[in-house]
């Protein structure tokens, strides 16, 4: 129990004087400032001040500030690459969901659609094999007659006999 009270009110105390602890590092240098999460560093007054949201106020800082434990960089650039960074990820998400469970309804819709098509085109090479088939046995009997007229066929032999 006194463990716990002991933890909440160093909280307390850590958050509620980060204000005081900011103001003392103003006119110092910004690494020194921006060291702690709290507090942003306003490049055109050299103030260090306490952050109340995620970036200061006009009447905190106007211009230029840096914050995040990040002097380089400028805070503003940071909150943008972060949130284009969080669209990006967001969209490879999304990408990422759309190819493993709607391509897959997709892909079973195309899969039934090429069976279809499958069993069309087996349908018509059935077709044609019939087609060809009755046109052979046509063309076989009408070979056959012009056989018998021309006496090239005997009604008994089923062969060809050679010529002397």
């Amino acid at each position: 129990m006194f463990l716990k009270l002991f933890v909440i009110s160093s909280f307390v105390a850590y958050f509620t004087s980060a204000g005081s602890l900011c103001s003392q590092k103003s006119n110092t240098s910004c690494s020194d400032c921006v060291s702690d999460i709290n507090c942003f560093w306003c490049t055109e007054t050299k103030i260090c001040g306490q952050r109340d949201g995620l970036k200061p106020t006009s009447m905190q800082c106007d211009g230029s500030w840096n914050s995040f434990n990040v002097c380089k960089i400028n805070g503003t650039a940071i909150i943008i690459i972060f949130f284009a960074s969080a669209g990006v990820f967001l969209l490879i998400v999304i990408g990422v969901v759309y190819c493993c469970c709607c391509r897959n309804c997709c892909r079973s819709r195309n899969l039934k659609q090429w069976a279809k098509e499958d069993a069309r085109k087996q349908r018509e090479k059935e077709e044609r094999q019939a087609r060809h088939s009755e046109r052979e046995s046509e063309m076989k009997a009408k070979h056959d007659q012009i056989r018998l007229k021309y006496g090239l066929k005997d009604k008994q032999t089923a062969s060809y006999e050679r010529f002397a």
